[in-house]
């Protein structure tokens, strides 16, 4: 009962992210304000470490694992990070980017690996929290 409001909150997540990026898509909204990528790559991030900590607490794989809170946030982490960095090289291949221009390249990449990185943390506590507090 307690994993399905984990699992709402990350569709409902999903679902703002996939609004938004299609609003910023067909407005260039990703170009004309400057922090959109900023709340975008949050937003993942917090989309992520709902979705897996849900994973994380309801599939019967992890059961046996039996993760405290602690360990529930960093294996989520290290997941968000995973994926960011994926993201980051499919932004390179689909040439979104230019590692070329190393300076910009580098900035946004960290930035974007660290804000991932928050948005999944915030994500995966949240889950913590509900998880904890209504068990």
């Amino acid at each position: 009962m307690f994993k399905n409001r984990i699992f709402i909150a990350s569709n409902i997540v999903l679902i703002l992210v996939a609004v938004l990026h299609f609003l910023a898509s067909g407005y260039d909204l990703y170009f004309y304000i400057w922090w959109f990528d900023t709340l975008m790559h949050f937003l993942g991030g917090l989309w992520i470490g709902l979705l897996f900590s849900w994973i994380f607490f309801s599939s019967p794989m992890f059961n046996h694992w039996k993760l405290s809170g602690g360990r529930t946030v960093l294996l989520v982490v290290i997941t968000a990070l995973i994926i960011g960095a994926g993201w980051e090289v499919f932004e390179v291949l689909a040439r979104i980017m230019d590692p070329s221009d190393t300076i910009y390249y580098t900035f946004d990449t960290f930035k974007d690996l660290l804000l991932d990185t928050s948005g999944s943390c915030v994500g995966a506590i949240i889950s913590v929290l509900i998880m904890k507090r209504l068990s």
